[in-house]
């Protein structure tokens, strides 16, 4: 929900560095409602407000492209956005018909070297002729204008000045087919903002002129990263976590208490007593980007510590029951043999609610009561 749209322009056309504490404290209380500002902790989310953006985009102008790198997230203030997916084949040339190519690149060459004529009907007509056409493969191709140029961009961009301009008619033969449309008060590109190098999964087009608020991937991580995403002594506590538990000395195991004390806000909640048990039944687990530690509604066996890295928690639907399975839609007439839509982790998980990383804790729920897990974490990079 986005209450006093106007308002919030008003404050967010002034830069980050030049609002006051007043002003981002109004814009937090006017977007406070907002799905997600609400989950986040309250520190962090005044200083989201703190960096928040305003962008103008300008009627049928691409904000971003699937496939491209994404780095911003974005809320809607007034004006509409259409989601575009495309799922068509996109036809390559074989690999090993360039090698061909150049080969008789090289047997042509040879050919002239030893003064053989060439014999194709083309070079029939002289000199003249024969110049013209071996010319039409080396020349370039012209510069492509508009939306076609700015469309190879790799990276997203939105510049509210209309330099990539697609024509509403253009709008299927270059984004696909239109999967829904969002207004004032939605938000979209929230993966973005947890993962490095994430490709967008669909295009964003503006319908008719869009105001944004508009937060990058950089801004967003500083926030959560503090000085650094690991506990301190990481390198020592993952070296014990990594002997056997049933190996673990004493000293060992007393040493590890120590340092996940100093930085796990749960062991410091803990009673002392019980550190010495965790530590000895603790075991190490390492996980990469895109990994998913466990899924909304499963059994929970296990209870972790961030000693590393970046995660999110994911809620959709019902806490504790599995998220719901996007309906399967039968092909329309002319859409057989289409590439399958790339799979976008917020349709599948719902959105991202809070951000994890070194210190915190997750998933004692579902351990202490025996209750479904409420939610889905996966691993935003190497954790």
């Amino acid at each position: 929900v986005v209450f006093m749209p106007e308002r919030l322009k008003e404050i967010l056309s002034v830069t980050p560095k030049q609002r006051t504490a007043e002003n981002n404290q109004m814009a937090l209380d006017l977007l406070g409602r907002h799905k997600f500002l609400q989950n986040l902790d309250k520190e962090i989310a005044h200083q989201s407000i703190g960096k928040l953006t305003l962008s103008v985009i300008q009627e049928n102008e691409l904000i971003f492209r699937q496939g491209e790198v994404g780095s911003q997230f974005y809320i809607i203030l007034t004006g509409k956005v259409h989601v575009f997916s495309d799922r068509r084949v996109k036809k390559e040339e074989p690999e090993e018909a360039k090698p061909a190519e150049e080969g008789n690149k090289e047997e042509d060459k040879k050919k002239k070297a030893k003064g053989e004529k060439d014999k194709s009907p083309k070079n029939k007509k002289g000199k003249r002729g024969a110049a013209k056409d071996e010319d039409k493969p080396d020349e370039p191709e012209a510069p492509k204008q508009g939306f076609e140029q700015s469309a190879i961009i790799s990276e997203t961009i939105y510049s509210g000045q209309g330099d990539r301009i697609v024509p509403a008619e253009k709008w299927a033969e270059v984004l696909g087919s239109k999967k829904q449309t969002l207004q004032g008060g939605d938000s979209f590109g929230d993966r973005a903002l947890l993962q490095k190098n994430t490709l967008r999964t669909a295009s964003c087009i503006a319908a008719e002129k869009t105001e944004m608020m508009v937060l990058s991937q950089a801004d967003f991580k500083k926030l959560f990263a503090k000085d650094s995403n690991e506990v301190e002594g990481f390198e020592r506590v993952a070296e014990l976590l990594q002997i056997d538990s049933g190996a673990r000395s004493k000293n060992q195991l007393d040493e590890l208490a120590q340092l996940l004390t100093k930085t796990s806000s749960f062991f410091q909640t803990l009673d002392p007593g019980l550190h010495y048990d965790i530590c000895q039944a603790a075991s190490y687990k390492r996980l990469q980007s895109n990994d998913v530690v466990f899924v909304q509604g499963e059994v929970g066996d296990a209870f972790y510590v961030v000693l590393r890295g970046t995660l999110s928690l994911h809620i959709k639907g019902t806490p504790g029951l599995p998220p719901p399975k996007k309906e399967a839609k039968e092909p329309q007439p002319g859409e057989e043999g289409l590439e399958e839509e790339p799979e976008d982790l917020t349709e599948v998980y719902g959105p991202c609610i809070s951000v994890l990383s070194g210190g915190q804790s997750f998933g004692e729920l579902a351990l202490l009561h025996g209750m479904p897990r409420t939610g889905t974490v996966l691993c935003q990079d190497e954790s």
